[in-house]
């Protein structure tokens, strides 16, 4: 372009120049002559000036960050993109954030700080901090490198695991606080479930709707409903507490259902019990396991609580009652229970100081006591439990008493637990009257 300009500056110059010498006076010569000297300069400074241009447009950094409708999801939220702009080449970066585009625009316009704008300006910062590191470690700068420093090693997205790590550190904290360690084992095994059923490496913004949904399927083909239900309600309490902190707009699980379900309660009966209680016995260590799950099935003691127990804890009134006021390990709620009959015996033939073992040898060794005693039902610590409460409502004890008695931090979960029982026992009480 600028070799044209000269031809055609030097052509009008020979023109002028002929047609001065031809028809016009000296002085209008040397005017002409000026006019293409200044024409001559102009078009110099044009070309300097646009050589300074493209060596400007080489040198060229800038961000600029987006939140279009067009990637809007079914909540109407859009990723943030970033878009860097070096040496004339550039490249989007979806982060892992998303707002509605609306509240981005206006919060990106306002001129006071909104956390929008704040999250922006940390972005910025952290490339162009980027931009110093690479520098001093002498790699190529380009936008492609950028976006790959950032993916690799710039910053790191927040992914799931990061996620669910943060919130098991939270929980071990916790331990031998308000939580204990077999809780905080649930949590750790819930999370590893999930884990294992999606991308780990990828943001905490991956986990969607459909994602939940899908592992809920999943979940529903292996497990109980009740193991689903507590498996989906400690995931759902990590993705809220990530809520709270920002990490994600809205919780996924909002309006995904799950329920415990409903199921026959398991418990065994009198003559069950007086079986087992009967039972002949040589081996120690089965004798011992044996008075515990009677003492259990006497008390409605969990395993821990039982574990626990301690000879302080138990109380004889006047009139040789046995009772147990404590306060339960799982929920720290007070409960006061009566020791059945049998379970006096157990605690008189102890010395009200009965050796338990781990829960693991405890289920263990009632495998062997329910083949000796030739009982159908699984015989496990729980199961001793249950029959307590069964026991009470068959013999028609409140449900509000069993509830208190079981150490229940409420009468709903009673309710839950041995409503369609206590239907039965309605239904008969009234068959026995008519």
């Amino acid at each position: 372009m600028t070799c044209f300009l000269k031809c055609f500056i030097y052509w009008c110059c020979s023109s002028l120049v002929r047609t001065a010498k031809i028809s016009q006076t000296h002085s209008e010569a040397l005017l002409s002559g000026f006019f293409l000297w200044k024409l001559g300069i102009f078009v110099n400074k044009s070309a300097t000036y646009k050589n300074q241009v493209t060596e400007m447009k080489r040198n060229t950094y800038n961000i600029t960050f987006y939140c279009r409708n067009s990637k809007s999801n079914k909540q109407g939220l859009s990723p943030i993109e970033l878009s860097i702009v070096l040496n004339g080449k550039r490249v989007f970066i979806q982060l892992p954030r998303k707002e509605y585009p609306s509240v981005f625009k206006k919060s990106v316009e306002s001129k006071r700080n909104n956390p929008i704008r704040e999250y922006l300006d940390e972005v910025r910062n952290q490339f162009n901090q980027i931009q110093l590191d690479m520098m001093r470690n002498g790699e190529a700068l380009s936008a492609e490198s950028l976006k790959s420093y950032y993916r690799t090693g710039g910053f790191k997205e927040f992914t799931i695991e990061d996620g669910f790590k943060e919130y098991l550190e939270l929980l071990s904290k916790r331990v031998d606080v308000d939580l204990s360690y077999s809780g905080y084992k649930k949590y750790q095994n819930a999370f590893d479930c999930f884990l294992k059923f999606v991308d780990r490496t990828k943001p905490f913004t991956s986990i969607t709707p459909a994602v939940v949904e899908s592992f809920l399927v999943d979940c529903n083909t292996k497990y109980e409903a009740s193991t689903v239900c507590g498996i989906m309600t400690k995931i759902k309490t990590a993705v809220q507490y990530q809520k709270d902190n920002n990490r994600i707009q809205i919780n996924p699980f909002i309006n995904v259902k799950y329920s415990r379900g409903t199921k026959d309660i398991e418990y065994l009966t009198e003559e069950e019990i007086e079986r087992l209680n009967t039972l002949e016995i040589d081996n120690k260590s089965l004798s011992d396991v044996r008075d515990a799950f009677i003492l259990q099935s006497a008390t409605g003691l969990a395993y821990i609580d039982l574990y626990n127990l301690k000879k302080e804890d138990i109380k004889i009134d006047d009139d040789g009652t046995h009772y147990i006021v404590k306060n339960r390990h799982k929920t720290g709620t007070q409960f006061t229970t009566v020791v059945l009959p049998n379970g006096v015996e157990v605690l008189k033939k102890h010395n009200y100081n009965l050796h338990i073992i781990t829960n693991q040898k405890y289920n263990y060794f009632l495998k062997a006591l329910q083949k000796m005693a030739n009982i159908e039902t699984k015989l496990t610590t729980h199961l001793a439990r249950k029959t307590f409460a069964t026991m009470l409502l068959n013999r028609g004890v409140r449900l509000e008493t069993v509830s208190k008695a079981c150490g229940h931090s409420s009468v709903k979960i009673t309710q839950a637990a041995y409503g369609k029982l206590l239907n039965k026992t309605v239904i008969n009480e009234i068959k026995a009257v008519i």
